[in-house]
């Protein structure tokens, strides 16, 4: 693997401690006068005005922190003062109140099932509401660190596809960078780019190449979605666009199909990493020749969660948590639901059918395991700590992926 130069990790990490002190502008947290409302209204009125969902949005308010200064925000701003499911919530509750005071089952009935129809319909994301332990979500909101955790081992190591971009070609590869520098937190270049692109789709729409302009329309509104779903100054990224930027920034190989189509003459149809990107480590036992630098592995970046590599934290990575889960600008309180740490990993190999898993670490020793995943997870592990595989950290919130940093 092409490694990043140290200093240049230092003065990334350096610099991303300093985007994160306190001396930037701090969000301020309404009163959340909805909220309280929802918390002190009867739970039988609320059943029958909302249905099963009534119980479950008074439940998952009085689970959560309430001081948390982005409570107002949650499932799309649905319950911030003055949103338009207020207005709707203030009459369906004083219907429900009435009918149940005036004994009108028939009309009240009728009522219910059509409001809990345009409920869902309109305000989609209520749906959705549940404790955060049941549908891990909004594990920020839960002001027991214990419990918090507990609810982040509950995440599992994910393999993330890379067959859209695949589909996409080579274009679609070399429009990504081949650094992490502009997701940095406040970072602006992202604007920068976007009006560059608008200036070259026009280009390419003017001259008569519709293709070319549809394809880079196409990457800005994903770039215009990223802006707008900025948290805290840091900034959105897809997995499948870091795995991208992982593998350019170190370099591995790409391989073209030969079948061409009209809509694209150079197609993507791998990203693979050679053995002389493993140092010390192989996989063939039948052949120890670790100096063949032509064997190539397919890519499989994977996401894990950040526990998974409790043994490996690194101080640093361990600050940078801690400063998120006691966020200066949200009044001490976590920002992010998970951890993960995305990988650029390969597909592990099986070169037999013993049944087990099998690497063979710098030091020449076999490592083998029953559970492929148990195999892949020690790999990468091994990579991490010996420095052959540089990873990246990043958050969620709402299932959505945010770059935190390098792993230094």
């Amino acid at each position: 693997m092409k490694n990043i130069n140290e200093t240049i990790l230092v003065d990334f990490y350096q610099e991303l401690l300093k985007r994160m002190s306190s001396n930037f502008s701090e969000y301020k947290k309404s009163e959340c006068l909805f909220i309280k409302k929802i918390i002190n209204s009867d739970p039988h009125i609320m059943s029958v005005a909302f249905g099963e969902i009534g119980k479950k949005i008074i439940d998952f308010f009085n689970n959560v922190d309430l001081d948390h200064v982005d409570i107002e925000n949650c499932f799309d701003g649905l319950f911030s003062d003055k949103s338009a499911f207020q207005k709707i919530f203030d009459e369906m509750y004083s219907h429900a109140s009435y009918g149940i005071k005036n004994n009108l089952h028939i009309t009240k009935k009728i009522l219910e099932d059509y409001l809990e129809k345009y409920i869902f319909d309109e305000f989609k994301s209520i749906t959705k509401i549940e404790l955060p332990e049941n549908n891990r979500c909004h594990v920020r909101f839960v002001a027991d660190p214990i419990k918090r955790d507990q609810i982040r081992m509950q995440k599992k190591m994910q393999i993330i596809d890379l067959q859209s971009v695949y589909k996409k070609g080579i274009h679609h590869y070399n429009a990504h960078p081949n650094n992490f520098n502009q997701f940095i937190r406040f970072d602006n270049t992202l604007e920068k780019e976007i009006k560059r692109l608008e200036h070259k789709a026009h280009r390419y729409q003017e001259i008569g190449c519709s293709t070319l302009a549809r394809d880079i329309n196409d990457n800005l509104q994903v770039y215009k979605e990223y802006i707008d779903q900025t948290y805290f100054g840091f900034n959105r990224i897809t997995m499948s666009s870091a795995s991208v930027i992982l593998a350019r920034n170190f370099n591995f190989k790409t391989s073209i199909s030969s079948n061409y189509s009209s809509s694209s003459s150079s197609d993507l149809s791998k990203i693979y990493i050679t053995q002389s990107d493993f140092g010390d480590y192989y996989f063939d036992q039948e052949n120890n020749d670790i100096h063949n630098s032509l064997k190539m592995y397919d890519y499989e970046p994977k996401i894990y969660p950040l526990y998974a590599f409790s043994e490996i934290l690194t101080d640093n990575m361990k600050q940078i948590v801690e400063l998120l889960d006691n966020f200066p600008q949200s009044n001490k309180k976590p920002i992010f639901d998970f951890y993960g740490v995305i990988v650029p990993s390969i597909n592990f190999p099986c070169y037999n059918n013993s049944g087990y898993y099998s690497f063979i670490d710098s030091k020449g020793l076999a490592r083998s395991y029953d559970d492929c995943n148990e195999a892949k997870l020690q790999f990468d592990k091994n990579m991490i700590a010996s420095k052959n595989l540089r990873p990246i950290l990043v958050a969620e919130k709402d299932h959505k992926c945010y770059f935190i940093s390098y792993w230094i």
